[in-house]
């Protein structure tokens, strides 16, 4: 088990940490994934094999309102001392952003490959756009429509569409708060179907940050004591 002060009970005002089963946090979505809370998970069993206290440990969930904004989730490593709790390692699930942005920027293909143990089918929607109606009707707004096409909707709601097309001939859609009219001249989706022998997918980055200074003082403060009834016997160990 792990303490964990999740985002939700941050917001409602709360400031202890739980402990709860690491196994059923990420199972649950509470951690983002597996591989976060892998990291999670060696960083507790380190800082407390090298003598903190782990009455005195906590991962703390970044809220909404402080995420940075390549992290899909973070959570940091916080010690308590007598200077309150003090951030010592960061857990930023950076996802795909890094070589998203990368990608998007040099048009470089950063994307991993990997081979299946046996060729397998695979259903798809084909997504047949016509870029020169779309830009002679639709101007400015062509572009991020495609977009909306090409990319954002899932397969079920380009059959869901191309339903409306078919039956109606033309279809309003809202693209980041414009209504644009999408008419069959325009697009054609259609169930395909394909033999695939390997899978391709963009890596993600789990950055696990340690500030080693900080963590070295907790150690040394987490050693601290003195003995009971002579306040001069003070003990690091």
């Amino acid at each position: 088990n792990l303490p964990l002060l999740t985002a939700q009970r941050q917001v409602q005002g709360e400031s202890v940490a739980e402990s709860v089963n690491l196994g059923e946090a990420v199972k649950s979505g509470l951690i983002n994934n597996e591989t976060l809370g892998y990291f999670l998970g060696r960083t507790f069993l380190f800082l407390t094999s090298v003598g903190i206290k782990p009455q005195w440990l906590r991962f703390r969930q970044h809220r909404r309102d402080e995420m940075a904004h390549y992290a899909a989730d973070c959570w940091d490593a916080e010690i308590n001392t007598s200077y309150g709790w003090i951030e010592c390692v960061g857990h930023a699930d950076r996802s795909c952003y890094d070589l998203d942005a990368h990608g998007t920027r040099t048009g470089a293909d950063h994307t991993a490959k990997e081979e299946l143990p046996a060729p397998v089918e695979e259903h798809f929607v084909l997504r047949k756009i016509e870029k020169a109606v779309l830009g002679r009707t639709l101007k400015k707004e062509a572009k991020s429509v495609e977009s909306y096409l090409d990319q954002t909707l899932t397969d079920a709601e380009a059959l869901e569409l191309e339903e409306k097309l078919a039956r109606d001939g033309s279809a309003t859609v809202s693209v980041k708060g414009v209504e644009s009219v999408v008419t069959r001249a325009m697009v054609t989706f259609s169930k395909q179907t394909r033999i695939v022998k390997h899978r391709s997918y963009t890596p993600a980055v789990i950055e696990p940050s340690f500030g080693l200074g900080r963590i070295i003082y907790c150690i040394w403060e987490h050693s601290f004591w003195v003995r009971t009834n002579d306040e001069n016997r003070a003990v690091l160990a």
